[in-house]
C-alpha cells in the first residue's frame, strides 16, 4: 500500500495500518516480485501467488468499455470500486501479464497484457505524452494532472512504439525537469 488512509476501522473502534484500498498496481507489483522469487527459488508457490494475482485483477478490475484497460481498484473500507483508469496502473498490470506469459506462455497472459496496452496507447496524445488516464466514469480522458511516473514507465516497459516512448521521454524532459532548486547548496 501507498499509505493507510484511515487508522480506525470502519466501527471507530480498533486502529489499523492497513490501507483499505485494493489498487491494481500494487496487486501487480506483488504478483511481479512473486514472478521474481519464482525465476530465483523455482518453487512453483511463488509462480501460483503470482498467477492468483493476476487472476483476481481480471475477475474484478478488467473494463471492455471507453479505452477499456483495467480500473484503478477498490477503495476505501466498503470497497467501492474505482471507476478511474490510470496509465500507471496499467502499465503495472501490463509488466505483470508480461512476466507470467513469459513464464507459462499462457495465451490468457498474452491477452492480458494486450488488454492493458491498448489503454496505454489510446492515452497518447497530440501533445506528444500520455495522459493520465481517465475520470471516474472510466471513458472521459482525464487531462491533469500529467505524471512523470507514467511516462517515463511507458519506455521502461517497451509496451507502446520507440518514436513514442522517445517523443514522450523528450516532453518529459522539457516540461517537467526541475533543474534548479532554490535553497540547494550544489
Amino acid at each position: 500500500a501507498y499509505w493507510p488512509n484511515n487508522l480506525l476501522d470502519l466501527q471507530g473502534q480498533y486502529t489499523s495500518v492497513r490501507d483499505p484500498d485494493v489498487a491494481a498496481g500494487n496487486i501487480s507489483w506483488a504478483g511481479i516480485a512473486l514472478t521474481r522469487t519464482f525465476l530465483e527459488t523455482g518453487e512453483a508457490k511463488y509462480l501460483a501467488g503470482a498467477v492468483k494475482c493476476a487472476d483476481w485483477i481480471l475477475q474484478n478490475l478488467k473494463h471492455d468499455d471507453g479505452p477499456g484497460g483495467f480500473s484503478g481498484g477498490l477503495l476505501g473500507w466498503n470497497y467501492d470500486p474505482a471507476g478511474w483508469r490510470s496509465v500507471e496502473h496499467n502499465l503495472d498490470v501490463f509488466a505483470l501479464a508480461e512476466g507470467l506469459y513469459n513464464l507459462t506462455g499462457d495465451a490468457k497472459w498474452a491477452g492480458m497484457a494486450q488488454h492493458a496496452r491498448q489503454f496505454v496507447q489510446a492515452m497518447f496524445n497530440a501533445g506528444g505524452y500520455y495522459y493520465t488516464g481517465t475520470l471516474s466514469d472510466g471513458v472521459t480522458i482525464n487531462p491533469t494532472p500529467i505524471p512523470a511516473d507514467g511516462i517515463a514507465w511507458t519506455a521502461l516497459t517497451r509496451l507502446d512504439a520507440a518514436d513514442r516512448a522517445t517523443q514522450s521521454l523528450q516532453w518529459l524532459m522539457d516540461h517537467l525537469l526541475v533543474e534548479d532548486v532554490v535553497g540547494t547548496n550544489s
